[in-house]
């Protein structure tokens, strides 16, 4: 098996540092060690979660982690841009610090990219029939963003269930090349969307989703729901992306 690199994003996460790292540590077990690489991201956090990692690399004397630090809040799509261009193994997983979807399908994941030969393997909530404590609101908003994407994009029809997903495995090599122009959650779309109109190889999991627990949602509704209409004019219609930049909430 290649070895793996599992990253995730920090932005004032003091409450779920302790969760996740008890979490990580059930993922370790599940995976050899050897295999493993992490990357933490702290985007621009105010509080003291730069802190708060460093003293859990510590910890994990054994395990090859690196910390990066952005010095302002860009985004998640921003954290997802690093996340790629810094992963030097063939598979990188993308995993949220609010640890929300259950670690354990962790080694299908895997499977499926490494003996399946899959490109990128998504996980889904609306494909599980158990999830508890599920944000309404924010399902509401999944489901309302597949419908304009599909409408605007019918190639997306059958091919993904949400977007708002964040545990995933990429098969990095593909991704490497595309530029994420968004810095929020509006970036994960914008990759996807852009790799399926290279048509790559994507597949898709349920996932079960048990709520955060810990700490609260950063995700701005208006500024999200505006970033997604501007992301479909900017693909539909090929804007140059230094007129969108500047438009970008």
């Amino acid at each position: 098996m290649n070895s793996i690199t599992i990253s995730t994003p920090f932005f004032n996460e003091t409450d779920a540092i302790e969760n996740y790292y008890k979490i990580l540590l059930k993922i370790l077990k599940r995976i050899k060690k050897k295999y493993i690489k992490i990357i933490w991201i702290n985007d621009g956090s105010t509080d003291d979660t730069l802190k708060k990692l460093i003293k859990k690399k510590k910890k994990l004397k054994n395990i090859n982690i690196k910390i990066i630090n952005h010095k302002e809040n860009f985004g998640y799509g921003k954290t997802l841009h690093t996340s790629i261009k810094f992963c030097k193994t063939k598979y990188l997983i993308t995993y949220d610090s609010d640890c929300t979807y259950s670690y354990k399908i962790i080694n299908k994941l895997i499977y499926l990219v490494n003996k399946k030969n899959f490109d990128c393997v998504n996980v889904s909530y609306k494909l599980s029939n158990n999830n508890d404590n599920l944000n309404h609101l924010r399902s509401f908003f999944s489901n309302s963003c597949s419908i304009v994407y599909n409408f605007f994009f019918p190639f997306l029809k059958k091919k993904i269930s949400t977007f708002s997903c964040s545990f995933r495995i990429y098969n990095v090599k593909k991704f490497k090349k595309y530029d994420i122009v968004f810095n929020d959650f509006i970036g994960v779309t914008e990759l996807l969307i852009k790799s399926f109109q290279d048509k790559i190889n994507f597949f898709e999991i349920p996932g079960r989703n048990y709520g955060r627990k810990y700490g609260h949602s950063k995700m701005k509704i208006i500024k999200t729901i505006f970033n997604h209409f501007l992301l479909i004019f900017y693909l539909k219609f090929k804007i140059h992306k230094s007129i969108i930049k500047k438009i970008i909430l």
